[in-house]
């Protein structure tokens, strides 16, 4: 490093002016003032008019206390404000041009490199504080995937420029030892928090043993446990009715408007009729013709009755659902003002205040006291009429309801 000073040109003057007064002292002194000479050795020594430590010749304002020596002035060959260490430097009373009061930057070609500079990851130490990359602002945030389920630990991070092998971009993993446990994995029933939820053993999408009420071997696929060591329990899901020993998949089906074999479909294959069902509930089709009274004891013998239609929703099924056994055709319902002509009144004592009746209908007086629909008839799709009640119709059967 190579100092130039700039001499103070009031330092000069007051410096020459004390060898004056020192050369006009000595001619004019006798003995007796030599011999006594404290005060004019104590007067030859560093001159300091202001008291503030600094001699006249160091001092850039000796009349002025809060003025001190020259400043030490450092290159600043990139203009970024922070100075060369290694340049040539300046003692100066005043700035110089081009010159800092500070040796503080590490890269004086860079405007972009100093003290203050914001650290990135670009493998260049940026702020100057001897480390490259450390702290940067645009660096990632990684964690341990130790057990590579995909999720990283909740616990081990690290602020990288590089995402090292065996770490990713994500916090989530609960149990980072554990490849089954993440926040997307199935909830067992293992006293675990499989899915990283805070809860152990909530939300099961996998259980192991479901209640047996009933006793019969199949367990309510309502009633799942996780302890198969709990009374009354089972390692299936099977039974369609918990409340009754004789409903299971073994179970057998009968005629009873019940899914005695939990096959989905009650009575099938052993009532009198095919069977379909709507709102739960089971349905004869009996496409065989039969009078009105005929039709009623045969759905009446399988603890049936006559269909009820309670609705236009349901009577739009029950003709839909005819017309695919018998179409264009005409299907009894378990309506009809046999006891009282002109009191219409539903074969299994029902309430239901719905009709569907043809334009006109019923006008057929004593001799048409019982009612049917018709399939995609010429006369209409589900509309109703009165008819005599010895001619054969098909006839469609219900369970309660």
């Amino acid at each position: 490093m190579h100092q130039k000073t700039w001499p103070s040109s009031v330092g000069l003057t007051v410096a020459s002016l004390l060898l004056l007064s020192t050369a006009c002292t000595d001619k004019g002194a006798t003995a007796s003032d030599t011999a006594g000479g404290d005060d004019t050795a104590e007067a030859s020594g560093p001159v300091d008019s202001d008291g503030d430590g600094i001699s006249v010749e160091a001092d850039c304002d000796d009349d002025d206390p809060l003025v001190g020596a020259a400043t030490v002035w450092y290159f600043d060959g990139d203009l970024d404000g922070f100075g060369d260490a290694e340049s040539e430097v300046m003692s100066s009373c005043e700035p110089v041009v081009g010159y800092v009061a500070n040796s503080d930057d590490c890269d004086d070609g860079n405007f972009d490199i100093h003290p203050d500079a914001e650290e990135v990851c670009d493998d260049v130490d940026n702020d100057c504080e001897g480390t490259i990359d450390e702290g940067a602002t645009d660096a990632l945030t990684v964690c341990a995937d130790a057990d590579l389920d995909g999720f990283g630990s909740m616990e081990e991070c690290l602020s990288v420029c590089d995402i090292p092998d065996g770490w990713i971009e994500d916090s989530s993993d609960c149990d980072d030892s554990n490849s089954q446990v993440f926040p997307e994995a199935p909830e067992l029933c293992n006293g675990l928090d499989d899915d990283c939820d805070d809860i152990i053993d909530g939300d099961i999408d996998v259980w192991d043993a479901w209640l047996d009420e009933d006793g019969d071997g199949y367990g309510d696929p309502d009633a799942p446990v996780c302890d198969e060591t709990v009374l009354d329990t089972v390692d299936n899901a099977d039974d369609c009715d918990d409340s009754d020993e004789e409903i299971h998949p073994d179970g057998v089906e009968t005629c009873n408007g019940q899914d005695d074999d939990c096959d989905g479909l009650p009575d099938a294959g052993v009532c009198t009729c095919p069977i379909e069902v709507y709102d739960g509930r089971p349905y004869q089709m009996c496409d065989e013709g039969e009078k009105w009274s005929d039709a009623r004891d045969i759905c009446e013998g399988d603890g049936y009755h006559l269909v009820t239609v309670n609705d236009a929703k349901e009577n739009q099924w029950v003709s839909d659902t005819a017309a695919l056994y018998r179409n264009r055709d005409t299907w009894w319902i378990g309506y009809s003002d046999l006891d009282l002509e002109g009191t219409w009144v539903w074969s299994d004592g029902s309430t239901s205040t719905y009709d569907n009746w043809n334009r006109g209908e019923p006008n057929g007086g004593t001799g048409e006291s019982c009612a049917h629909f018709y399939t995609n008839h010429h006369i209409g799709h589900g509309v109703w009429n009165d008819e005599n009640c010895d001619s054969n119709k098909h006839f469609v059967c219900e369970f309660g309801g």
